[in-house]
């Protein structure tokens, strides 16, 4: 619909900074983890001398695989007022009257407020189990490692280390395969097992 554009490129953009995958038309046919719609409305309203007027609600909500429910959603609370001398420009402009400053930046900012909301309350604890290891040292910057992952983490909630053995209870809110995934990219690590709520991990030293 009209302006969807301007919401859709910046809530891509935004995905993608905060480690989703956005998918595109065309692709993969698989039900995706989330879907994003955005419904739009433009109505005309007054002409003052050579300004049009539009009346303008949007809603952008979030939902999960199938599901009807919405995990995230915002919308415009009443019709939002734009002017151009065209349709066209009261959309695709950029003066502060026009949609992209007036009604997409501020109900994009409120989406992202609101995700984060939901991606903090949906934190879980996930245990990772670590074996192998040469000394304590080593496990110190595993779990440093762990900590300053970006993707999901909720911080370390407690720690045990013994006798080549060690394990970390942390709070993530992805998949605990994105999780596994980013521990092993260092190839000091390997992933032989992991679940909804434990990963586990082999110590197998740096590789010539």
């Amino acid at each position: 619909g009209p302006g969807v554009e301007h919401i859709e490129r910046e809530i891509k953009k935004g995905m993608s900074s905060r480690f989703y995958r956005v998918s595109e038309k065309g692709q993969s046919p698989a039900i995706p983890d989330f879907r994003i719609l955005i419904s739009p409305s433009v109505k005309e309203g007054g002409v003052y001398g050579e300004i049009h007027s539009f009346y303008v609600s949007v809603a952008i909500s979030m939902a999960r695989g199938t599901s009807a429910e919405s995990l995230v959603f915002v919308s415009t609370e009443r019709p939002v007022a734009i002017h151009g001398l065209t349709e066209n420009q009261a959309l695709d402009g950029k003066s502060v009257n026009q949609y992209f400053e007036k009604v997409a930046r501020p109900l994009v900012s409120d989406f992202w407020k609101r995700l984060s909301e939901v991606e903090k309350e949906g934190s879980r604890p996930v245990r990772v189990e670590i074996a192998g290891v040469p000394n304590l040292e080593a496990f110190r910057e595993f779990r440093d490692y762990v900590k300053d992952i970006r993707l999901g983490m909720g911080g370390v909630l407690d720690e045990e280390y013994h006798d080549g053995w060690g394990v970390l209870k942390v709070k993530y809110r992805e998949r605990s395969l994105y999780l596994a995934t980013i521990i092993q990219y260092p190839s000091r690590y390997r992933v032989v097992e992991y679940g909804q709520d434990r990963i586990r991990v082999i110590y197998q030293g740096e590789k010539p």
